[in-house]
């Protein structure tokens, strides 16, 4: 099933997964819309997908975006975010920023940065963005995968399902529903 939208990007489906989350109590537990979730993680989108995506949620709910970076040895189901360098200057102190600055031999991401692969799952793109929707709307210090995450993870969903609607991508039986 390939859905080809105006900028050329398109949904892959993808196999089942085969296993659950390390963080799938708390998601089943909290989560409005777990069905939601557990779907968006059957469904992929590409790098230019991704990136739209990203920008497309961040402004929804008004918070900056993040540097998106995209690694071809991540799988669809893996992803990395990385806290805005304010939010670490805040929360562990400058000498961690600096410190990883000197190892990378670049500047901590201003407004944080998620990593995902080539052909990341709508689930882990919005999973990624729930942590970006915390470092960005909570005061610092809430928990990685706590309750606050998995709420901000719905609305990054919610996100999704606005942007697949919007760029007319078939989201193959999924809910379509607006955010706005």
């Amino acid at each position: 099933m390939r859905a080809v939208a105006q900028q050329g990007t398109q949904l892959i489906a993808l196999g089942s997964r085969g296993r659950s989350s390390r963080h799938e109590h708390r998601v089943r537990s909290f989560s409005a819309d777990y069905a939601l979730l557990t779907e968006l993680r059957s469904l992929a989108t590409d790098r230019v997908g991704a990136t739209l995506l990203a920008d497309h949620i961040c402004s929804l709910n008004e918070v900056p975006p993040p540097t998106v970076t995209f690694h071809g040895r991540r799988g669809p189901h893996t992803g990395y975010c990385l806290a805005p360098a304010w939010h670490v200057r805040l929360t562990v102190g400058e000498r961690t920023v600096q410190r990883w600055e000197q190892q990378k031999g670049r500047t901590w991401p201003d407004e944080g940065m998620i990593r995902l692969g080539n052909q990341p799952s709508l689930g882990t793109v919005a999973h990624e963005l729930g942590h970006h929707l915390v470092n960005q709307k909570e005061p610092p210090g809430a928990a990685p995968h706590g309750k606050v995450w998995v709420t901000w993870f719905d609305v990054a969903a919610a996100g999704v399902v606005d942007w697949c609607n919007r760029m007319d991508l078939d989201l193959g039986g999924l809910p379509r529903f607006s955010t706005a």
